[in-house]
């Protein structure tokens, strides 16, 4: 293994590595440990503590023990790196995705405040600003939501809206 800089025997660790940057084979205990370790890493970077971190592993049957969990947390921070001392962008990113997961969710419940609360947070934490410098007013935006209808006299209503445009910005 290319990356070992010592002579000594490869641990687990060193084997899951070695599977990720080579592409070595695992045995069916690593390939456990090693989904151990990713998940352990996801909830990381969607922003869970340690300490909820533990209490998902142990929650969700994917360690027996809480030293178990800690191990698992331990190991996969030393495999991936720690989330927590990532470097700005990344965090950035990690904070963006998710508030979108929010703004997603909250879109198709049909809760606007907290679609556009979520997109507030993301045009904060990305340093989005108007023109002039002032951070966007959301508030003040309005997105056209399509009206569908098959009933009659909403049609003929719809039919009769002007759509021209030819007053807009100009004199009666």
């Amino acid at each position: 293994m290319r990356y070992m800089a010592d002579s000594r025997k490869p641990s687990a660790l060193d084997k899951i590595r070695a599977h990720y940057l080579e592409g070595r084979k695992l045995s069916e205990k690593q390939e456990l440990k090693r989904k151990q370790y990713e998940q352990a890493n996801a909830y990381r970077v969607q922003g869970y503590s340690v300490e909820q971190c533990v209490h998902l592993l142990r929650e969700l049957g994917v360690v027996g023990s809480v030293a178990e969990a800690y191990r698992i947390i331990r190991s996969a921070e030393e495999l991936f790196g720690d989330v927590t001392k990532s470097n700005k962008d990344g965090l950035r990113h990690i904070l963006s995705e998710n508030f979108m997961r929010v703004y997603r969710k909250a879109w198709k419940d049909n809760n606007l405040k907290e679609a556009n609360r979520a997109l507030e947070n993301i045009a904060e934490i990305n340093g989005l600003r108007d023109l002039d410098g002032n951070p966007i007013d959301w508030n003040r935006i309005l997105i056209p939501i399509p009206v569908f209808s098959s009933d009659p006299d909403v049609l003929r209503r719809q039919e009769t809206v002007d759509i021209s445009h030819q007053n807009i910005g100009g004199d009666e």
